[in-house]
């Protein structure tokens, strides 16, 4: 939310007036995928698997739980964090890695996970 002062020269190259966190924010208007998995992996001390509870960083990824070609946005709603296994596993048991997916399909992949 804070604007800098830039320099003529940065003028001229068309920078942003915004922090470096603001304009990565701003990518696509509800925060770049990045942007996200810096906050909710990368500098989240408490980032864990929804369902393994792994925490190691190393293993850890972002899954939207409404597909982006549903509608689905950059936002911590719409964002899980799984290890790399069961984000793989996820998508296969849906047919593969294309076929969009909703929160629903996520819920029933994780009740079924969780009970066997």
């Amino acid at each position: 939310g804070k604007t800098y002062q830039t320099t003529y020269g940065a003028y001229l190259k068309k920078y942003s007036n915004n922090c470096s966190t603001c304009v990565k924010k701003k990518v696509k208007g509800d925060g770049s995928h990045g942007y996200w998995g810096n906050k909710l992996i990368t500098n989240n001390p408490n980032a864990k698997c929804d369902i393994s509870k792994e925490t190691d960083k190393r293993f850890l990824v972002l899954h939207h739980l409404l597909s982006r070609s549903l509608g689905g946005r950059n936002t911590v709603e719409n964002y899980v964090v799984l290890s790399a296994n069961y984000h793989l596993a996820f998508h296969v048991s849906l047919g593969g890695t294309n076929i969009p997916c909703t929160e629903q399909d996520y819920k029933v992949f994780k009740k079924k996970e969780l009970t066997e």
